[in-house]
């Protein structure tokens, strides 16, 4: 009927979907339910065959008990004891089998309200009972040598009030057993013999129903394909703007409109797409510039590479001469006093000291570009570091008639960082601010938070930066002017302090103006469980 109402797609797979999902869940639901039925029939017979042993065992045991009771009285002597106590036990472990089993049935049966069944067990078990006490009585009665009282106590243990009617119920429930055991097998039968015959028509049924379903949707599928086909056809050629005409189901639809819409936008794409190669044109003259000024760039970096390995030659000469120098002077001429070969030591070890210096912050230098900076971070309080360093560079501030003043805005920073390269930082900061301050100025250090970050600022009013100091400032190779009558020096503190604060994952920056003064500014990270304490 799908087919001729001529529903949307999406509607035809929606209603045949939900058809087959509907049969399937009821055929699955048959087929459940008798394999069910079935399942608990099987069991129901398991059940009564082990009942029905049971009460086999009991009316074994029990024919045994009373022959052996009538050897006894008999020949009025005990026999083999051992036998006797043992057929006793079966029968008593016979009994609580048929117990076990009836209580099993009753319970997985969900039967538990039955108790006909339960009943005359009790019966049969109480007779039994009897039986065993009359046994006590013959065997007491034997053990005395009073065969009259054994004899009479087996002949009623023989009579039809006991024996009899024990064995009369045991026929009925041995009876019970096999017509419960015969019945469940022939509803088990008939129900593997519908499940037989139904399968075949649920798959041959399921079959059709597919096949239609695939049918149908086919048939919408190539009519609606038909028209991507050719509209596919023309824009592989290149006419974008062909356009698909009205499709009848809804879903297609908005795939025609989607491609229509892609048709006209290709078309405003090449229009683009020639704009943006003129842009491209440009942008790659632009690159090009900006390339050749890197060059240029290189190439002054270069020329600073190699003034500074001269001047690098030049600073390991000096003290390398004076130690040369100083060991000629102690090892030439006649004996020479004590405080002599003292103060020449002094000189050749001080002069040593500092090329150790030098050669351990290019070390630095070169170890922190690898990734591999040699650090002992450990958490420390930042602001006794800081005022140590201030305090080491008060006498030369002095004499260079420069001020020192300290601003701490938070004295219990807590940070995780090696405290000597630290040290050294604020030591390169501290020397560079008193080496390019004007006489009778002041330099003030601020420590405090911001966020997540203790800052340190070296704030300085001496000769401050020009523009091309500020972009080369931390590079090794660059040595800015050092201003009139400054120590000249290598160039290599603020590298070396850059280094230090990278290895920290920090951050560091010189901001200036010239002739105004110097703000440097060292930012390191607070660690996530010292932030609270912070």
């Amino acid at each position: 009927m799908f087919l001729t109402e001529n529903p949307s797609f999406k509607r035809r797979l929606i209603i045949t979907g939900l058809s087959l999902f509907a049969i399937v869940v009821m055929a699955a639901s048959a087929i459940y339910l008798a394999a069910r039925q079935y399942s608990l029939y099987l069991e129901r017979s398991s059940h009564a065959q082990h009942i029905y042993s049971s009460y086999l065992a009991v009316s074994d045991h029990t024919y045994r008990k009373l022959s052996a009771m009538g050897e006894i009285v008999a020949d009025g002597s005990f026999l083999d004891l051992e036998e006797r106590y043992r057929n006793q036990k079966g029968l008593v472990d016979a009994l609580k089998k048929v117990r076990e089993n009836i209580d099993a049935e009753l319970t997985h049966l969900g039967s538990v309200n039955d108790t006909a069944e339960l009943d005359h067990f009790n019966e049969i078990e109480t007779l039994a009972e009897e039986i065993i006490r009359g046994s006590e009585v013959v065997r007491n009665s034997v053990g005395t040598d009073d065969r009259g009282a054994a004899k009479k106590a087996l002949d009623r243990l023989r009579s039809e009030e006991i024996e009899g009617k024990f064995n009369s119920l045991i026929d009925e429930a041995l009876e019970e057993e096999l017509r419960e055991v015969r019945e469940t097998q022939r509803v088990a039968r008939e129900l593997n013999g519908f499940l037989t015959k139904l399968l075949p028509f649920l798959v041959v049924f399921f079959l059709l129903f597919v096949a239609l379903l695939i049918f149908a949707t086919w048939q919408a599928l190539t009519r609606s394909l038909r028209l991507f086909e050719t509209a596919a056809e023309a824009y592989r050629k290149g006419d974008f703007d062909y356009r698909i005409q009205k499709v009848e189901e809804a879903e297609f639809a908005d795939l025609a409109d989607a491609l229509n819409n892609m048709a006209a936008e290709v078309t405003l794409q090449r229009e683009k797409e020639r704009i943006s190669q003129e842009n491209l044109e440009t942008l790659v003259r632009v690159r090009t510039h900006e390339l050749e000024s890197s060059n240029t760039k290189l190439t002054v970096i270069s020329e600073t590479r190699k003034q500074f390995l001269a001047d690098i030659s030049h600073e390991l000469r000096t003290p390398l001469t004076i130690i040369q120098g100083e060991s000629d002077v102690a090892l030439r001429g006649g004996e020479k006093s004590v405080d002599q070969y003292i103060d020449a030591l002094s000189r050749v070890r001080e002069q040593s000291i500092h090329t150790a210096r030098l050669v351990q912050d290019l070390l630095f230098v070169a170890r922190t570009e690898d990734g591999k900076a040699p650090l002992h971070k450990r958490i420390v309080t930042v602001q006794p570091l800081v005022q140590e360093v201030c305090n080491d560079f008060r006498h030369l501030a002095a004499e260079s008639e420069v001020e020192i003043t300290e601003n701490f805005s938070s004295v219990d920073l807590l940070v995780n960082l090696d405290p000597g390269k630290f040290k050294q930082v604020v030591s390169i900061l501290l020397d560079n601010a008193v080496r390019y301050s004007y006489k009778n100025s002041r330099i003030e250090v601020k420590l405090h938070q911001n966020n997540h970050q203790a800052v340190l600022e070296v704030i300085d009013t001496g000769i401050g930066l020009s523009s091309s100091d500020s972009s080369q400032i931390f590079s090794r190779y660059y040595r800015g002017n050092d201003g009139a009558g400054a120590p000249t020096g290598t160039g290599l503190g603020l590298p070396v302090a850059k280094a230090i604060v990278d290895a920290h994952g920090g951050n560091i920056y010189l901001v200036g103006k010239q002739g105004i003064g110097t703000t440097a500014t060292v930012a390191l990270p607070i660690e996530n469980q010292l932030r609270e304490q912070a």
